[in-house]
């Protein structure tokens, strides 16, 4: 392996369930692995669901192929349980989940109180808290699923209830469907809801992250979540508190259905109509289909349609309808604005980080202003440890405030403060003569990697309205720099090496050719803009502090030939930008006084929802960037935090640069 973790409390059990703390490149692996057995239980929100077939599969590690039947199907019995008595892993590292369809949750009520134990004996944050009642008889609509982790490490015993889906859904959607997520975008029904496929690292990473959500042994939330007692309805309450709510609604809406009759049931039909997108919710008629609208068929289909179109499904309706069955808690209550699902990650050494970057392997790293160094955590949240680092990041410069990936996987780290910039290997050496000077009271401030030829460019915003470039073995190609506008601040380089630098006091944008000679400055649509970002067609998207809106530079043959601007979807002032292999544009802002993501489609339509998409634990407008499983990472330096929104866009190629060069899509 890359790494060793030094685990967070946050993501103990990330790393039990993983098997492969950022970092691991899965390979084709050694078939000839002793017989293994796998036992568990279904579970209906506390019941337990008979008769119900369950199907062990190894999701395949090629975006276009299917996953493969590794056992089954088996019945469960008369209390829920299946046994998968003698199979042999696919390879070593083949990652595993299992998946349950039909079966008869009981008849009369029932309920019970469920808690399991961390190492330190605390009591889990979900418990039962009502009573789960069916009218019986064999129920079609019902589709659960639990992911089990790598296959040399597999989990003996599993629970497969509906905390599990909801966890497998979120974080693994993006893997999800005929040909790894081909329909993701689509408004009809997901199809192919068993077939789990996509490349390594992003999809094995993805399963990983299931485990920050819900416990698959035990069925019950992650233990390092917050529980009841940690989430008062008033008063200060942990970060992650609106994310267990959000993930138990939701199990709690999936429930309603599974403990009814069927999917004729008032539970099923709520559940499906108000988890189809575009579903208009009253107090009459709970959730009316849009015109011509599909509505879901299954529970797995229905929250893989809740996933994905966080801002179009009914808030309300799901909310109604995870009241009838309420066995796990803590719950929402109130009204959300969406559902994405985002969980806020400490420690680390994270201290005033304002800059991230994220490496080929999928590991975030974090420039921490505040305390001169990097953090780095691996995809499923746990720091890492390398040579020379204590746990509390890499040390460099005064003031890191831009960070950014070579194509030899070299982090370049700007020292605003330190008027230098230090160059870092991936175990987080010193490299290329480290620390290279910028100039004398030069304050650079961002820096980009030229796709073309791994230089650097970085600007240089110490009165001079400059930006400098360095080549890919760290010399200076001009001591001067190339001269752009006053106080320039965001940098980019797109594919064929052109380099759009955001003049933060002119109002402008500036294009420099790949040798730096001035080819344009345009000054239309913007206010005090401040991040530049390449989307896959080489247009130009620039965010502005000052504004209310995005600005698009539409771009042909290296030309700009019109200027848009876009508001909706929760944007105000703008400052971080990212955009994902789908071609949407991710933007950190402030929306009612929140700081919040907002996202727009590649013509600048919002996805996002008038609030924008809230996240747990932001407390400050920070950079952000896309990783190869679909998550949007938030880099918060006013929390000394990162908040990640989990399979919310389209899986892209990390590093940027590379994913510049090569296509955003992995």
């Amino acid at each position: 392996m890359k790494h060793q973790g030094v685990i967070l409390s946050v993501v103990a059990l990330a790393a039990l369930l993983a098997g492969c703390s950022g970092g691991t490149t899965p390979g084709s692996g050694d078939s000839g692995v002793a017989p293994m057995s796998l036992q568990g239980v279904v579970h209906g929100g506390q019941a337990p669901i008979a008769g119900s077939m369950v199907t062990l599969y190894a999701a395949s590690l090629q975006p276009l192929a299917g996953a493969s039947v590794v056992s089954g199907p088996v019945a469960t019995d008369a209390n829920g349980g299946f046994t998968f008595s003698s199979f042999t892993c696919p390879s070593p590292n083949a990652q595993m989940y299992v998946v349950s369809t039909g079966g008869n949750a009981g008849s009369g009520s029932s309920s019970s109180s469920s808690s399991s134990s961390s190492s330190s004996g605390s009591s889990s944050s979900s418990s039962s808290s009502g009573s789960s009642s069916s009218s019986g008889g064999s129920n079609s609509a019902i589709h659960l699923m639990a992911i089990l982790g790598q296959c040399e490490s597999l989990l003996r015993s599993v629970t497969i209830n509906e905390l599990t889906t909801v966890a497998a859904a979120y974080t693994v959607n993006q893997f999800i469907g005929p040909s790894g997520c081909a329909n993701c975008g689509s408004s009809g029904p997901p199809d192919a809801v068993n077939n789990i496929s996509g490349p390594a690292p992003g999809l094995p990473s993805a399963m990983g992250n299931a485990a920050l959500l819900a416990d698959s042994i035990t069925g019950l939330d992650a233990p390092t979540l917050p529980n009841s007692a940690e989430c008062p309805s008033s008063g200060t309450v942990p970060a992650n508190c609106l994310s267990v709510k959000k993930l138990n609604t939701a199990a709690n809406a999936l429930a309603a259905c599974v403990n009814s009759s069927g999917p004729t049931s008032s539970q099923c039909a709520q559940l499906f109509d108000c988890m189809t997108p575009g579903a208009v919710y009253s107090t009459t008629t709970s959730c009316t289909l849009p015109s011509g609208a599909t509505p879901p068929a299954d529970t797995l289909q229905a929250i893989l349609s809740t996933a994905r179109n966080p801002a179009k499904v009914s808030m309300e309706g799901i909310y109604e309808t995870a009241a009838h069955d309420a066995v796990f808690s803590p719950t929402n209550t109130g009204i959300g604005t969406d559902y994405t699902l985002s969980l806020n990650i400490t420690g680390a050494g994270m201290s005033g980080p304002n800059s991230l970057a994220i490496d080929a392997y999928g590991d975030v790293w974090l420039a921490n202003f505040s305390a001169g160094t990097v953090s780095e955590i691996g995809p499923n949240g746990a720091p890492l440890t390398e040579l020379g680092d204590a746990g509390i990041g890499y040390p460099v410069g005064t003031g890191p405030s831009s960070i950014a990936f070579d194509l030899s996987g070299n982090a370049w780290v700007v020292n605003e403060q330190g008027n230098n910039i230090d160059v870092l290997n991936p175990q987080g050496q010193f490299v290329l003569g480290s620390p290279l000077s910028t100039g004398t009271s030069s304050s650079p401030t961002t820096v980009a990697i030229a796709p073309t030829n791994g230089s650097a460019w970085v600007s240089i915003d110490g009165g001079s309205g400059v930006v400098k470039q360095w080549d890919a073995v760290g010399a200076e190609t001009s001591s001067s720099g190339f001269p752009v506008g006053n106080t320039p601040s965001g940098v980019a380089v797109d594919a064929a090496g052109y380099v759009w630098v955001a003049n933060e006091g002119a109002n402008s944008v500036t294009q420099l050719s790949p040798a730096g000679a001035l080819v344009s400055t345009n000054t239309t649509d913007f206010s005090g803009p401040e991040t530049v970002a390449v989307d896959p067609s080489g247009n130009i998207w620039v965010t502005n502090q000052s504004g209310t809106a995005v600005t698009e530079l539409l771009v042909a043959d290296e030309k700009v030939i019109s200027t848009n601007t876009f508001k909706g979807g929760g944007i105000g002032a703008t400052v971080g930008a990212a955009i994902d292999a789908a071609g949407n544009v991710w933007v950190t802002t402030i929306a009612n006084t929140n700081i919040v993501v907002a996202e727009l489609n590649s013509s600048g339509v919002a996805l996002s929802p008038t609030a924008g998409f809230i996240g747990a634990g932001l407390a400050s407008i920070g950079p952000l960037a896309i990783d190869q499983s679909g998550n949007v990472w938030v880099a918060d330096g006013g929390s000394n935090s990162v908040t990640v929104f989990f399979g919310a866009a389209a899986p892209t190629i990390t590093p940027l640069a590379n994913a510049i060069a090569q296509g955003f899509a992995p």
